[in-house]
Order: structure tokens, then sequence, then C-alpha cells
């Protein structure tokens, strides 16, 4: 498993220098990364170095909780959303790797490997046969030698070429239901990469989210021995939208700052009607942050499989974050006015409103409000 990157150490310095510097890195190459849409090299390499892509904890832990990874996120994605939902995305693979590794030595060596090397973990949920419906997997995991193999027509693949390991779903076997999902770690040794499509977006320019054909012949290891749906609904899915809204969180402090400062400069009684609006902006912030803590507070409780109502929780969690974010970054356009919609003005926020449009788009709202009304009518409620 080795990767020819140095040792770095893990580090669990949330509010420290380190960070403050990874930041002012990200903030310098943010609008480099946006118009060129390339992957942000620097600010990725500056948190690796830092030992912040897969921070330590204390008591032992092999990862951070997510509290403390949430302000990392929110931090980097106030100067770079990209980059803060490439370490939202690596961490989220991340904690799955390390919650469900446990009796598999192939797994177990591996995450140490990543949190060692301060590596990144993609992931390949979706497929171009199921239309993105990440529940289901057209490609199967196949008997090979000594080990298996698959191929994906993944249509998404975030960071791909970056990554040290890509967390893959795929049915359990030939004859398995599409439902029938296992997880597989696919180093980059053992896969290939073929392009198929390119990321040329409105938004989130530089995680490269492209689609790729993934091959792979892998030790059977590989193969996580819990089912997809259960790490899902016990991890991912809350880890996930947690992260994505940190994100989010950290575009709207950005919109918010250029906003209060145009607000601080004017004063006096022709500023009140944008005071108003700007005041809106806050509590809507406000409201998505205490969401996104109750949440991250439940899952951090958990002992259990999660219950419906849990289910439903994370779900809202998503649409109302994602809605939120797009009212507050276009309200701050319409207070900045031209000043804001300018490019290469100080308060410009071109750049934070196309970000902030991608939200409601990763998983569509409509499909999470869908899945949520199935899961009310199961319940009864």
């Amino acid at each position: 498993m080795a990767t020819g990157r140095g040792t770095r150490e893990p580090r669990l310095v949330t509010g420290s220098r380190d960070l403050d510097e990874c930041v002012a890195v990200a903030e310098k190459y943010a609008g480099e990364v946006d118009r060129d849409g390339r992957f942000p090299h620097e600010a990725i390499e500056a948190l690796q170095t830092a030992g912040l892509i897969s921070p330590a904890a204390a008591e032992g832990r092999v990862i951070a909780p997510v509290s403390e990874v949430c302000g990392i996120v929110r931090a980097v994605s106030a100067a770079c959303a990209s980059t803060g939902m490439i370490v939202g995305m690596h961490y989220t693979q991340l904690s799955a790797l390390a919650r469900y590794s446990a009796g598999n030595a192939y797994l177990r060596e591996l995450l140490a490997d990543v949190v060692g090397t301060q590596s990144l973990i993609a992931s390949s949920t979706t497929e171009r046969a199921t239309g993105g419906d990440t529940g289901r997997s057209s490609c199967a995991v196949r008997p090979s030698g000594d080990g298996v193999a698959l191929a994906k027509d993944a249509s998404v693949i975030s960071y791909a070429t970056q990554a040290q390991v890509v967390l893959v779903t795929a049915r359990r076997a030939d004859d398995a239901e599409p439902t029938d999902q296992v997880l597989v770690a696919c180093e980059r040794a053992h896969l290939e990469l073929t392009l198929t499509s390119g990321w040329d977006a409105i938004g989130m320019r530089g995680t490269d989210s492209s689609g790729y054909q993934l091959t792979a012949t892998l030790p059977g290891d590989a193969v996580f021995d819990t089912p997809y749906r259960r790490i899902l609904a016990e991890d991912m899915a809350a880890v996930t939208h947690v992260m994505w809204t940190s994100v989010w969180l950290g575009i709207a402090d950005a919109v918010v700052a250029k906003v209060r400062s145009k607000l601080a400069k004017e004063g006096g009684s022709t500023a009140r009607p944008a005071n108003s609006r700007f005041y809106e902006m806050l509590a809507k912030r406000q409201m998505i942050d205490s969401v996104c803590a109750a949440v991250r507070e439940e899952y951090e409780r958990a002992d259990g499989e999660p219950s419906f109502a849990a289910a439903l929780r994370v779900n809202a969690l998503k649409t109302i974050a994602s809605d939120n974010l797009v009212e507050i970054a276009t309200a701050g356009l319409d207070i900045l006015g031209m000043a804001g919609y300018a490019n290469g003005s100080p308060l410009s926020v071109g750049r934070l409103v196309r970000d902030a449009l991608s939200a409601p788009l990763m998983v569509g709202n409509d499909r999470i409000r869908a899945n949520s009304a199935d899961l009310t009518l199961i319940a009864g409620r």
C-alpha cells in the first residue's frame, strides 16, 4: 500500500494558526481555481502538510469527530468552497472506512496509510445506467483469480485522479438485486480510470467532478463486510449532509462578511432597508447552523440503527440548508448591487453565488423530498 508520499502527522488544531494559514492559501488561489476549473493543489497541500486532511483526535480515536472537522471545512469553504467540499467529501469516506474496517486487516492497514500520508479518499456512488440513483447499482463485484474485479461507468467521481483510494458501490454479485450493494475500497494501484466526460460547471469548479469508466482488480478483502445500505443509514448519510452543510455555511459566512462590510461603511437611515434584509440573511444562516448542529449531535450520540425520524431529520437538513443558502447568496447580491455583481470587485460574490447554486442539486432536493415522503408513509406518520 505504499503511496510514495511521506508520512505526515495528523493533528487536531481547529482554530489554530495552522488552519488560518491554510485558509489564507485557499483564499489566495480561489479565484484562479474557479477561473481555470482546476484542482486546488495549493490549498490541499497546505492542509495535508498541516495534518488537517485527516485530523487526529484525543482519547485514542483514529480520526477526529465530525464536530471538529466541520469547523475546518467551514473555515476553508469561506475562502474556497471547492477546497472545502473536497475535504468534506473526503472525510465522509474516511469516516466510513474508520467505522467499518474493524476485523478486516486489509482495510485497517489502508486506513492507517491514508491517515499517515494525509491522502485523499474519493467516492463513486453514481452510475450512468441508474440515472444517478445512489441506492442502486448496475455494476457488480465478480470473482477474479484470488481476488475480485469490477467495472463501473461512473457519471461523476470528484477529484478522482488526486485520490489514493476510491470507495465504490456495486452489486454484491452478478445475480444480486440492484439494491443489494457493497462498498469496495479501490486503491489507485489497483484501478484504471478512463475519462468519459469532463467538468466545466458554473460552480464548484475546482472539485473536478468528471465522469470515468472505472475498472479494478482487487484483493477480496477490499470489499467491506457491512452492506452498503447499512453503512449509508448509520454513517454516510448523516456525515455527508453535515459536511455539505458545513461547506454551505462557509459560503454563507463569506457572503455575510461582504454585506456587513458594505453596510458598516454606509450606515445611517439610508441603509435601513438593507439592514432589514441583512438581518433576514443572518436569521437564515442561524437556522442552517442550528439544524446542522442538531443532526450532528444526534449522529455523534447514536449507538444503533437510525430511526425513521432520524433519517427524516438528515434529509430535512439537506433541503433546508441548500434552499436557504441560495436565498442568502442571492440576497447578498441584491444588497451589494453592482459591487457584488462585478468580477474583480472586492465585494464580488459571483463565485459564491455560483457555488451556492450547486447546493440544491447535490443530490436533487426533489428526490430527497420524495424519499422523505416515502419514509413518512412507511412510518405511518
